[in-house]
């Protein structure tokens, strides 16, 4: 070895490479065999001590202790370490002359190198580090590494190569030793003379692999690129480009040592549960090692939540993520419950089209939002918003006042809070069902993700819920007697989603991107970036969108069925088919749909994919309860 060099030994675990080093080097160079001459001069003479890194919890300290086996007369260890961690330019000089004590060289042998890029070693990394960049420019001091093959990556890498070239002289310095078993027996080898052995077999998996070969080092290029703008999803390859370029490195034997690669691993992430829940393995065991405790869980969530997430997958993420460490699931939601105050802002605009995911994504791991689902005693947990009485602008510009006071839900009643309705053994009691009964409907499979607002509910259905409701709160003691939970009036929804100046939408006078789930697309056909998610999202996910009382989902996601007839506000009679008013807007319907004073109506017994119903709790209005015909 030549002064200053340092000398890596890898290979897989297991290999040999601590006792070819140990035994077979140290033994050569310090303890020949008689019939043996010294392989390099003087080398009977050496100092060589040999340390790994984490073994005391502290590489300084291992470096010392590890030298007061070849040397007297040294410092307390814990001392010693110490004035090398906070001065080694310093110390250093000294202490080499300590170990020295005259021989001509100290040969350190950093055993399981690997160890200095563990999560744990994270503290005294960089520091010891420098140590060694400092103490390699003594001629005097040589170095000896084992490593890993599966870390000879990135900062381990980084390191060795600060070793292999100096300003001076460009040369590689670094000797790899490949250490293997072939036909039976243990093998070591210099790297190259590894490689010129197997040229033709090499030469042959180049061929074969050529085309595959060249697009690997181009996914390496674009995941790079994207990376450093930022991940937007603009940059992203699309669905098909990104499974051809899969299925070629697959078939190459390629696209697993590729994934290994974080960066190529985002770049490419597909829908695919078993292939999240490993991203999310490595971010979770990785999480300490970024300098920015955010960022790992945001790069996480921005891939969990990306476009094309699926419910399914989704679901079965979150089953899994249910079985690992129970610190995993908080450490998701913490993250999630940054994101969803992100969505409060105009800015985030990367974060907007994940409003599917996110919502769905939290539900799996338990939204514990208040309002969105069940209580503990199984019946729907509703957020009441309280509304007082007095004047309140109606319609264009005309006044109404609001006699009694009454409570609006804060959302729409989403599918958890109606499938206890469905699984409740009374949900055909007559007494619910005083306008005609429909019987339940399977769930629309794209839409039962559970704290999404149920859809698919006729205006009898959404009567005979309230009405379910408001006996079982009343039994609990969780309403007045005296109250009754109904759909509300156009007049109680308008003055609750306007408040009492009369907004056109819920937050203002002016339709703003991304406040609400609408089709935004037709609205100005020369934005280049619509927000149209074209489904329903999980309730909330609109802050900005609130209505001055607190109210959400007033405008847009789905359309929400009033009380009374579309022809005459004010009549609250429940008999016959006449129809029934809408209100807010919904997924499917453009912005000026969505205003707050906007009405349109549908028959009381249809069922539409864009409609679903909000809550009040009230005093009783009179109504009629002539049954209405539902058999067509």
């Amino acid at each position: 070895m030549a002064p200053g060099n340092l000398l890596v030994v890898s290979g897989a675990s297991g290999s040999g490479k601590s006792s070819l080093v140990k035994a077979g080097l140290w033994r050569a160079l310090h303890a020949p065999v008689p019939e043996q001459r010294e392989q390099i001069d003087g080398s009977r003479d050496w100092a060589i001590s040999a340390m790994t890194p984490n073994a005391l919890g502290d590489p300084f300290l291992s470096l010392v202790q590890s030298a007061h086996g070849c040397a007297a007369g040294l410092p307390a260890p814990h001392k010693e370490a110490g004035r090398l961690r906070t001065d080694p330019a310093g110390h250093f000089p000294a202490f080499l002359e300590r170990v020295l004590a005259g021989r001509p060289v100290w040969l350190l042998i950093l055993d399981q190198l690997e160890e200095l890029f563990a999560t744990e070693a994270r503290e005294y990394r960089d520091d010891f580090i420098a140590l060694l960049l400092l103490a390699a420019r003594d001629p005097r001091l040589r170095l000896v590494a084992t490593i890993r093959s599966d870390f000879f990556h990135c900062e381990a890498l980084t390191f060795i190569e600060v070793f292999a070239r100096t300003s001076e002289d460009h040369e590689d310095n670094v000797r790899l030793l490949v250490c293997d078993a072939r036909d039976g027996a243990e093998t070591v080898e210099v790297a190259h003379e590894t490689l010129l052995r197997e040229w033709d077999l090499l030469a042959d998996w180049i061929q074969g692999r050529s085309e595959a070969l060249v697009r690997r080092a181009e996914v390496r290029r674009d995941a790079r690129r994207w990376h450093q703008a930022g991940r937007p999803d603009e940059l992203l390859p699309g669905r098909g480009v990104r499974r051809d370029l899969r299925r070629r490195l697959a078939a190459a034997g390629l696209w697993e040592t590729l994934f290994k690669d974080d960066q190529a691993a985002y770049f490419l992430a597909e829908d695919d549960p078993d292939e999240l829940a490993d991203l999310t393995r490595r971010a979770f065991a990785g999480r300490a090692c970024d300098p920015i405790a955010s960022r790992p869980v945001r790069r996480l969530l921005s891939c969990l939540t990306a476009p094309g997430r699926t419910w399914p997958t989704t679901r079965a993420l979150g089953e899994w993520i249910a079985a690992q460490d129970p610190a995993l699931a908080p450490w998701l939601k913490d993250g999630l419950g940054r994101l969803l105050s992100l969505l409060g802002r105009d800015r985030a605009r990367h974060w907007q089209r994940r409003r599917l995911a996110i919502g769905d994504l939290l539900a799996v791991l338990g939204d514990g939002r208040p309002g969105v689902g069940l209580g503990p005693d199984g019946l729907p947990a509703i957020d009441w918003i309280a509304i007082g009485p007095g004047p309140f602008v109606w319609q264009e510009g005309k006044q109404r006042t609001i006699e009694r006071p009454y409570r609006i839900a804060r959302y729409p009643v989403t599918n958890a809070q109606y499938q206890a309705f469905i699984g409740d053994p009374d949900y055909g009691n007559p007494d619910w069902w005083k306008e005609g009964y429909l019987s339940p409907t399977l769930d629309d499979p794209r839409w039962g993700q559970p704290k999404r607002p149920r859809v698919k509910v006729a205006w009898v259905e959404a009567m005979a819920y309230g009405r379910w409701l408001s006996a079982r709160a009343v039994a609990a003691g969780l309403i007045d007697p005296g109250s009754v939970i109904r759909l509300p009036t156009e007049a109680e929804w308008e003055r609750a989603a306007r408040g009492t100046q009369g907004r056109l939408y819920p937050w203002g006078e002016e339709y703003r991107k991304g406040y609400a789930n609408t089709d935004e697309a037709p609205a100005d056909p020369a934005d280049p970036d619509p927000l149209s998610l074209r489904e329903t999202t999980a309730v909330g996910l609109y802050p900005q969108g609130a209505a001055p009382d607190g109210l959400l989902d007033c405008a847009g996601d789905v359309s929400e069925w009033c009380l009374n007839k579309y022809a005459d506000p004010d009549d609250t009679d429940t008999s016959g088919d006449a129809g029934r008013s809408l209100r807010g807007g919904s997924w499917l319907g453009n912005p000026a749909s969505a205003r707050a004073g906007n009405r349109y109506w549908s028959d009381p017994d249809i069922r539409d994919r864009s409609v679903g119903f909000r809550l009040v709790c009230a005093c009783p209005i009179p109504l009629n309860t002539e049954p209405l015909n539902t058999d067509h």
